[in-house]
């Protein structure tokens, strides 16, 4: 069944008490739907639009003002704001999407900023859609974390990409989607993987990508010398590794660590990528599922994972051989 997006909403951004903010319920689709018919409303001046934040917080302190770090409670998405750096609407979606091989999609929807404009091209903002939850700010900052370390694999920074780090803070409220009445061409809306199958493939487990960025190499780590599982295996492409392990009904453990050490050592992907694929090759299956841990301490053991892909090219055209 579909998720159950909780989001809160308020005025302008002075709002502090618990009184100000209201919380609302939306099934994917239906945020869409909200958010697509709120872009095409005409307006003069951002601030005649409401404020919509990701987090749902609860007053944990007592103390006034309710949009507080210590007050995350839960988040359903992460909100992204890019403020005219080099990376375009384009070059977003090409990254998290068109190019993107199986397991690497995510459910967005994409949108101007209120002074997109021929000028300032590249001010957009992205909702990255969880298929669950983030119940901690610890998850949530990690998803955040992902998204850069995805941009850095195809040569852009925060800097560089104008991405605002307060985006990470898991308490910045953003303005509702519009059209700016002074650059009505420069309005845009879009979605991608953002229907109720949409969202179960392609959505975000915030907690998977907190286990990933948990799991450290310790600083005078031994190196093991382990034979090469993949001496006698041809090599193949990740999907064609994931074709294997699907059709496979015994011994999927044992190739389940042959295809993370493909992943690391043959495609040079980052640790986040590793464990991605795991996740997508292991969904459905509880048994497979609870290996994965177990494949990524390994790898982390014998030094083979990075935070980030040294190859861009052959760690992100997973489609490759």
């Amino acid at each position: 069944c579909a998720p159950m997006y909780s989001l809160t909403f308020h005025s302008n951004i002075y709002n502090t008490d618990e009184s100000d903010f209201d919380i609302d319920y939306f099934e994917p689709q239906e945020f869409v739907r909200e958010m697509r018919s709120y872009s095409k409303g005409v307006i003069e001046h951002k601030t005649e639009n409401i404020m919509i934040n990701p987090t749902v917080f609860m007053n944990a302190t007592g103390e006034g003002g309710l949009r507080k770090q210590a007050n995350f409670h839960k988040s359903s998405m992460m909100m992204l704001d890019f403020d005219n750096g080099g990376l375009s609407i384009e070059d977003f979606i090409r990254f998290f999407w068109i190019q993107s091989g199986r397991g690497n999609k995510r459910s967005f929807i994409i949108f101007n900023s209120f002074s997109r404009s021929p000028e300032q091209p590249n001010r957009y903002r992205v909702c990255l859609m969880y298929k669950s939850p983030a119940t901690s700010l610890e998850a949530h900052q990690s998803v955040y974390d992902s998204v850069v370390c995805r941009l850095e694999q195809y040569g852009y920074t925060e800097e560089s990409a104008q991405l605002d780090r307060q985006c990470r803070t898991g308490n910045q409220s953003f303005y509702m989607p519009a059209t700016n009445a002074a650059q009505p061409d420069w309005h845009y809306f879009n979605a991608f993987g953002c229907t109720t199958r949409g969202i179960e493939r392609h959505g975000i487990v915030p907690d998977h990508y907190l286990r990933t960025s948990l799991i450290s190499v310790p600083e005078k780590a031994t190196v093991v010398n382990i034979a090469n599982p993949l001496k006698d295996e041809p090599r193949k492409s990740i999907d064609e590794w994931k074709l294997e392990i699907s059709g496979m009904s015994e011994g999927r453990r044992k190739i389940l660590f042959k295809f993370g050490w493909a992943m690391a050592t043959q495609f040079k992907l980052s640790r986040t990528q590793v464990f991605e694929h795991l996740q997508d090759v292991a969904l459905g299956d509880d048994v497979l599922s609870a290996n994965i841990d177990g494949v990524m301490i390994s790898l982390n053991k014998k030094r083979l994972l990075a935070r980030s892909s040294i190859n861009s090219s052959s760690s992100l055209m997973i489609d490759c051989a």
